[in-house]
């Protein structure tokens, strides 16, 4: 969001703007972590099956 745009966000429009904030860092780290549980099963996986 530009500066000028920042600045002229009422009070609701902060708070709104401070919740998608901390919900996009949210379903960032989930999705982190998925795909780190997803790679971490792939590996077990591999281990058990290659003998």
């Amino acid at each position: 969001m530009p500066l000028e745009e920042a600045a002229a966000l009422a009070l609701e429009g902060v708070n709104q703007a401070v919740y998608g904030s901390i919900m996009t860092f949210v379903l960032d780290v989930f999705t982190k972590a998925t795909w780190t549980v997803k790679a971490c099963l792939l590996l077990f996986y591999v281990r058990l099956t290659i003998r």
